[in-house]
């Protein structure tokens, strides 16, 4: 292992390993966490036309994940907690990259801290989203919304800021770490949330790395989640970091009669996982005696200016009274 660098399944390993000393499950933990809210960056379209060209999967950054670490050894280093530990604090400290990434380093401590809070927001719908289907799994009853287009569409109409678009923008962001997200997202909307300073998180950090009963518990539930991501076929998703981690089923809440309303009244079929990312509910639909088959908003526009074009008339030059006389020829009008 290398301590340098960062790997997510190097912290697992040495968070499952009950022989290892806490300072050292701390430094795992504080990196880990700063992995799943800052270092996660969503892939390049892969062009159509070129096939040699790189592919669309998320980047794997590490940058953010190691200052982490640094800070939460200076942290508990400052304060002199388990004196009888600092030196192996220190050699860990210098193992991992010593003051060199001090000097390198984007923020401050505090800056850190600052960063973490404002990402709680956006780690909240990949939490949604592998909860539901988390959920779904256990008291769902219709296999065909077990996915997740339909876990978009039920958090869009649950939660009214938000929107199809947003949640997938924010999803195809972070589902590299979804699994994690599931698992650590409660604790860590409360370590960021309560604490006033890098101490405070810190602290939260060592508690719960000195819980190994807990540890076992929450990676546990972050391989169960993983499992469902792969039977669903995600993609672009680190599942593989869970092979040697025991499975463990998380605890969920039943939907409720209003969450079931929302379920009921989604339509699998009514957005494909392509249409999803762009889906706008404010459109004009068909009208009622037209002959043409339904098309997605920029096929219309198409067929509109095809329409006008026809008639020897420029984009610029279509008048009301035009396209009153020419009702037939107009198919339909984006909001």
């Amino acid at each position: 292992m290398r301590l340098e660098t960062f790997r997510p399944r190097d912290a697992i390993r040495i968070l499952l390993d009950r022989k290892t000393p806490v300072f050292r499950k701390t430094w795992a933990l504080a990196r880990l966490m700063t992995w799943i809210a800052l270092d996660q960056r969503r892939g390049r379209r892969k062009p159509k036309k070129q096939p040699s060209a790189r592919s669309n999967q998320p980047r794997f950054r590490k940058r953010n994940a190691r200052m982490a670490g640094h800070f939460a050894l200076s942290s508990l280093l400052a304060r002199g907690q388990r004196s009888r530990q600092r030196l192996g604090m220190l050699k860990l400290f210098l193992a991992s990259g010593g003051f060199q990434l001090f000097l390198e380093g984007p923020r401050s401590a505090n800056g850190w801290l600052s960063r973490l809070k404002d990402a709680r927001e956006d780690l909240s719908y990949p939490y949604e989203i592998t909860s539901y289907l988390c959920r779904h799994k256990t008291y769902g009853t219709d296999v065909r919304k077990f996915t997740i287009q339909c876990a978009k569409l039920f958090i869009a109409d649950r939660d009214a800021k938000s929107t199809v678009r947003s949640i997938s923008e924010k999803w195809e962001t972070l589902k590299q770490a979804a699994p994690y997200i599931f698992a650590f997202f409660q604790f860590f909307s409360d370590a960021v949330t309560k604490a006033e300073t890098v101490h405070d998180l810190v602290d939260r950090l060592e508690k719960l790395s000195s819980d190994q009963g807990r540890l076992d518990r929450l990676l546990g539930n972050a391989a169960y989640i993983a499992d469902i991501l792969s039977e669903g076929r995600v993609r672009d998703v680190r599942t593989k970091d869970f092979k040697t981690v025991t499975r463990r089923k998380p605890k969920v809440a039943p939907f409720s009669s209003s969450e079931i309303s929302i379920i009921e009244a989604i339509d699998p079929n009514r957005l494909s996982a392509a249409d999803i990312r762009s889906y706008k509910p404010k459109v004009r639909p068909m009208p009622a005696d037209s002959n043409m088959p339904a098309a997605n908003p920029a096929r219309r526009t198409v067929a509109i200016r095809h329409s006008v074009c026809h008639c020897g008339l420029g984009e610029r030059q279509m008048a009301p009274q035009f396209i009153h006389s020419h009702a037939s020829d107009v198919i339909a009008f984006r909001i």
